[in-house]
């Protein structure tokens, strides 16, 4: 997220690894059996040969994944109340965060969605130990809560929007494109980027996890 968020840091979920796998006819199948011997003793040096090509070459450098923006949108985000737990200091302590709002959460029944991130300072001018961010989920109005967790209400605000479809981990590019049209269409930042996780990364591959980036935003003249 550079423009808040992650901004580069340790993904939320982690890396996901794929494993496929090749299975190899045997050339002599169908062939009889003096055949299908033939065939093999003259397969196996061409085919030792090119297991120790591939061993001695290079593995392939697998192509960047490209994250795909969707239409960005200027619209309201209305208000609405939040249990909020403040965090501070690395990206990387998300899963933890996460997992403890979804703990205190989750057995009281007051999850009115799925948790989401607000992120307050940029890590490429703070030192990590400065972030100050945030996880939180919508829950009911009149929501109680105890230390370290709190209940606020966040205002209405006039927002930036896309919807950033691909891995977790590579939705970086989303925000550049995004803060760089904040900048080109008159627009400054005017409080915490939010970013909304729309798929469960345990059952929903890489390159279909959506996330909504949320951009509070005000017109330029209005935040000078």
């Amino acid at each position: 997220m550079n423009g808040a968020g992650r901004w580069g840091e340790v993904p939320l979920f982690g890396i996901v690894a794929t494993v496929a796998m090749i299975v190899l006819l045997p050339a002599g199948i169908g062939a009889p059996p003096a055949q299908a011997r033939a065939q093999a003793e003259q397969a196996a040096p061409a085919a030792q040969a090119q297991a120790q090509a591939e061993q001695a070459a290079p593995a392939a450098t697998p192509a960047p994944a490209v994250n795909k923006l969707s239409e960005i949108e200027v619209d309201s985000v209305y208000a609405f109340t939040a249990l909020v737990l403040p965090m501070h200091g690395s990206y990387a302590q998300h899963p933890e965060a996460i997992g403890k709002l979804i703990a205190y959460a989750g057995p009281k029944g007051i999850l009115r969605g799925n948790p989401f991130g607000a992120y307050y300072r940029d890590p490429a001018t703070v030192p990590v130990d400065s972030l100050r961010w945030e996880i939180c989920a919508a829950v009911p109005e009149g929501t109680q809560a105890e230390a370290p967790f709190e209940v606020r209400r966040l205002p209405d605000l006039l927002a930036v929007q896309a919807v950033c479809t691909g891995p977790y981990a590579t939705a970086d590019t989303c925000y550049g494109s995004m803060m760089a049209w904040v900048a080109e269409h008159g627009y400054v930042l005017s409080g915490a980027v939010q970013e909304h996780w729309l798929s469960d990364p345990t059952s929903v591959r890489p390159e279909n996890q959506e996330a909504r980036i949320i951009i509070p935003v005000v017109k330029a003249a209005q935040g000078r």
